[in-house]
């Protein structure tokens, strides 16, 4: 009895090996772990690494919109609170009032300080859970009749 192997069957390649004889021909077929491509196990977790990975992207990117988000707010806010300032340089009384997009709420105060020639200017704008307070100091205009 003389055994010879035919074919290229390389371990793990996934190809037939024969083995032939004098009386019969024996077909040798690749195991499970001869075989090529990836058991269902380590597609698993192959899967299971992409989704945790594909969740800290996701938590990442909505956690850096809502804190752009809320920079924009606090922008806003203070653009507002800056032009309500500016305003009371020009005429400065006390009031309160909402902006014209009703966003905001603010209040202006004028408080006289020690110095006669100096007053001190507040305003206090509230919305959306935050709130800006600016204060200036400016040199009293004289009022000519």
């Amino acid at each position: 009895m003389r055994f010879e192997q035919g074919g290229q069957g390389v371990k793990g390649s996934g190809v037939r090996k024969t083995v032939h004889c004098s009386l019969f021909t024996v077909h040798h077929f690749p195991t499970l772990r001869e075989r090529a491509g990836f058991t269902l196990l380590e597609i698993m977790m192959a899967l299971a690494v992409i989704g945790i990975i594909l969740l800290t992207v996701i938590y990442t990117v909505n956690y850096h919109a809502q804190l752009s988000y809320e920079h924009t707010l606090a922008t806003r806010i203070f653009l507002f609170a800056k032009e309500k300032i500016a305003d009371m340089e020009m005429n400065p009384k006390n009031g309160k009032g909402i902006s014209p997009d009703k966003d905001f709420s603010y209040e202006n105060i004028v408080k006289d300080t020690n110095n006669n020639n100096i007053i001190e200017l507040k305003t206090m704008v509230k919305g959306y859970g935050k709130e800006v307070t600016l204060n200036e100091f400016v040199i009293k205009k004289e009022i000519k009749n």
